[in-house]
């Protein structure tokens, strides 16, 4: 899966708990403009026979 968009850095806001979390307070969200996908709905088949699925949000 390929997500495109603007990404914006999120400073602190999960910093103050990273000791309980595991993380380490850097955080991306991503606000996505096109989503792209390949194989990911077809279970059990063949590589050669994936569709390519697009989407834009915006």
């Amino acid at each position: 899966m390929e997500i495109r968009g603007e990404g914006e850095v999120i400073d602190s806001a999960w910093a103050a708990d990273r000791a309980q979390t595991g993380f380490d307070g850097a955080v991306i969200r991503i606000h996505p403009k096109r989503f792209i996908s390949f194989g990911i709905d077809e279970a059990n088949s063949d590589v050669t026979d994936y569709k390519v699925k697009a989407r834009t949000v915006a």
